[in-house]
């Protein structure tokens, strides 16, 4: 009996972690119906198996495909579901790229900075997927503070940081890259976002995922 339960407590993560990677590797392609799809199936596995964490994690992951869509109401209503308390107990950085993206797109800069300061402590993180998805978030928030150059430094080293580390495409890589363009050209920084720009040239097109390949038109 003992060995059929832990069996199947095996194979139902296993789904759910399958359901989780193919969700993240649609984000890089932007085929987000697709990572919506994927993450319906990973929710009703947490729900099924009782987890919390993974419940709140897939939430906090549904935020991104439904912001980058266009769904931002939805997004914000996924988001409502997790406690704020409890960020911690699951992989919830998707929040950054997505809420607090809206946020700022809202005119709403205090609740970004404060939805920021939840994430505070992986400012310094030794683990790369958090310190760069901290990093491009912070670059979001300063810009829509008019802190201008802070935002092209620190967008910067979160796209180049996180491309090292995990490739063209990854959530952090597209905000920090965005938000670093964006700010050095409000900055009249021609020229640095010239440089910006070379960077998405030199990736083969084959694989450019297709929201980078419009930043750069």
């Amino acid at each position: 009996r003992g060995i059929a339960i832990a069996l199947e407590h095996e194979l139902w993560e296993r789904a759910y972690n399958s359901y989780f990677n193919l969700s993240d590797h649609s984000f890089k392609r932007d085929r987000y119906d697709d990572a919506l799809r994927y993450l319906a199936a990973a929710l009703e596995v947490a729900r099924r198996r009782g987890t919390r964490p993974g419940e709140w994690g897939t939430l906090a992951e549904t935020t991104y495909p439904l912001y980058m869509t266009g769904r931002w109401e939805e997004a914000l209503a996924s988001a409502a579901a997790i406690p704020e308390d409890r960020l911690s107990q699951a992989t919830t950085m998707s929040l950054l790229t997505s809420v607090l993206e809206i946020h700022v797109h809202r005119g709403n800069p205090g609740e970004a900075r404060r939805l920021l300061s939840l994430f505070q402590h992986l400012e310094d993180a030794t683990d790369i997927q958090d310190r760069v998805g901290y990093l491009s978030a912070h670059a979001a928030v300063l810009r829509a503070e008019g802190r201008l150059a802070e935002a092209v430094t620190t967008g910067v080293e979160a796209a180049e940081l996180s491309r090292a580390s995990f490739g063209v495409g990854s959530q952090s890589d597209k905000q920090g890259l965005v938000e670093a363009l964006e700010a050095a050209l409000a900055l009249g920084e021609r020229e640095r976002a010239t440089e910006l720009l070379a960077t998405l040239d030199a990736i083969p097109r084959g694989l450019r995922a297709p929201y980078l390949e419009a930043q750069g038109h």
